[in-house]
């Protein structure tokens, strides 16, 4: 999931992410304060935007927008002036501290935290909850900004934007071999170099950079 939801949108002319994603990009330091909250040893880094519950809408205002065994995920907004959408990810049972899917994908999202095609984390916290076991325990609920929110309308042709994000067709995964977006379609056929370079781009982000190898290539982990 977390690995090329910006893919081709993040590079591609007239969509070039904001200065605060170009410019934030994790350190060293940056790196030890989540390892010592994910493992909890310190509270939620001081360089996160959300660090607290409270800095989200009420869970009640939240759409869900998957479920699988482990994890789950919905659409919220800030609590904040601007009210940005983000994504909201939690693991669905156990505890989250510790070696776990949770705490891989926020250290990864950190490390690579600006680079083309990786969510912008914005910060976690730790929630109490009760295990399937009715044991008291605790969870990381991690925040991502939304595609919607992140991004200028983009690419233009003809004084008309290519891409609508509020309004994507979808490829199942069923189809995934022989049929491609709408979308797609358009930006090979008008960008192509554009588009190859967005890609390679996006790849490299996760692979080259981050050393990371996707397992579950399919249609839903990008957007175009």
């Amino acid at each position: 999931w977390a690995t090329c939801l910006a893919a081709a949108a993040a590079c591609l002319p007239g969509a070039a992410a904001t200065p605060v994603e170009l410019s934030a990009s994790s350190t060293s330091a940056h790196m030890r304060s989540v390892m010592e909250f994910m493992e909890g040893k310190a509270p939620p880094p001081q360089h996160w935007v959300v660090r607290d519950a409270s800095h989200l809408q009420d869970e009640s205002a939240w759409t869900p927008l998957g479920r699988g065994k482990r994890k789950e995920a919905f659409s919220a907004q800030l609590r904040r002036s601007d009210s940005r959408p983000v994504i909201v990810k939690r693991a669905k049972h156990t505890s989250t501290r510790g070696p776990s899917v949770v705490y891989e994908e926020v250290l990864y999202l950190e490390y690579l935290r600006g680079h083309t095609g990786i969510p912008f984390l914005l910060g976690g916290f730790s929630e109490n909850m009760t295990t399937t076991s009715n044991r008291a325990s605790s969870r990381v609920v991690y925040v991502v900004r939304s595609l919607d929110g992140g991004f200028a309308p983009g690419p233009f042709l003809n004084g008309h934007a290519m891409l609508d994000l509020h309004k994507m067709s979808a490829i199942t995964h069923q189809q995934r071999f022989y049929a491609m977006s709408k979308e797609f379609t358009r930006l090979a056929r008008h960008l192509p170099l554009e588009l190859a370079l967005a890609i390679l781009e996006c790849f490299r982000s996760f692979s080259e950079v981050g050393g990371f190898f996707l397992q579950d290539l399919a249609p839903s982990q990008f957007q175009v």
